[in-house]
């Protein structure tokens, strides 16, 4: 029974350790303290790979510009931009493997 509880006791502080931690999050918030009508960025990594580069410059970088500007150097925001190159590059594949599963594909 002393182990029971043990148990029972470690899952409690758990419980509340984790609404004391969950309390500290702050939601973005406006001057006013309204929450921002933004909507969040697509920077998932799924989702950045499946976008053209003028894409995410357009709809990331630039509509958040402010705000990476309050964070980010000039120098970190080009290397965002190389970054996202570089995994374009990676991941998308060339024309010689592509054609034959489009054509799989297309019949």
């Amino acid at each position: 029974m002393d182990a029971h509880k043990t148990v029972i006791t470690q899952i409690a502080m758990y419980a509340m350790m984790l609404i004391v931690d969950l309390n500290g999050v702050k939601a973005e918030r406006d001057n006013a303290n309204e929450g921002l009508d933004l909507d969040m960025p697509l920077v998932l990594p799924g989702v950045l790979v499946k976008l053209h580069h003028g894409a995410v410059v357009r709809k990331v970088l630039d509509s958040y510009c402010e705000h990476l500007a309050k964070f980010w150097s000039p120098q970190n925001i080009d290397k965002i931009e190389a970054d996202h190159c570089a995994v374009l590059k990676a991941y998308t594949p060339t024309m010689s493997y592509a054609l034959p599963l489009i054509a799989m594909v297309s019949s």
